[in-house]
């Protein structure tokens, strides 16, 4: 259900797709189309994304409201009680949103983990990127290491804030459908998409 989503982005040949996995509610509201045309809508990939898994909740069948798709992650996250924070032990597993950076990105979900030792392998579900026509786009990345250093958590090159914990948030372990385990890709993890 979340790795076919890899290569969705604004460009006139997924367009429609796109849009209605980020603002359904809103598709025929000019402003919303072009605000998910143009701006990093890697949160609103993430609650479309929940509202494709059946996480339930209010705000995931509101119109959405352009600037709010942070705030709606948090609070979806905070009411099913889903937010997990680093401890220098727990880590994100298979279907969980991870926001890095002090919230300022996130990866939808992770796809696909592979352990070694302490550090496991993921493949990430991320929207906000940009496709190879300068469209915002969602995209695959492989293979990016997940590990603790100290006690900081990284995924790749980021630093974990926190994740939303996709059991806690209702999501089934096998709608994420994992079609293929995580497998070594370009370095620091690259996009497949």
């Amino acid at each position: 259900m979340a790795r076919p989503l890899g290569g969705l982005s604004f460009a006139a040949s997924t367009r429609a797709a796109y849009l209605e996995l980020l603002a359904p509610a809103a598709q025929d509201d000019a402003a919303i189309r072009d605000a998910c045309g143009h701006a990093w809508s890697c949160y609103l990939t993430t609650l479309g994304l929940w509202r494709r898994m059946g996480v339930s909740h209010p705000l995931l069948s509101a119109p959405y409201e352009i600037g709010k798709a942070a705030e709606w992650v948090a609070l979806i996250g905070a009411a099913r009680g889903a937010i997990r924070k680093p401890d220098g032990v727990a880590m994100p597993s298979l279907g969980d949103a991870v926001a890095v950076n002090g919230g300022e990105h996130i990866a939808a979900a992770i796809l696909s983990v592979a352990l070694a030792g302490n550090v496991a392998t993921v493949d990430t579900l991320e929207g906000g990127q940009v496709d190879g026509q300068g469209n915002k786009a969602i995209k695959v990345y492989r293979a990016k290491a997940l590990r603790y250093v100290g006690r900081a958590l990284m995924l790749g090159g980021s630093t974990v804030y926190q994740w939303y914990d996709a059991a806690a948030l209702g999501i089934p372990e096998d709608a994420v459908e994992v079609d293929e385990p995580a497998r070594p890709g370009p370095a620091g993890g690259g996009d497949v998409s």
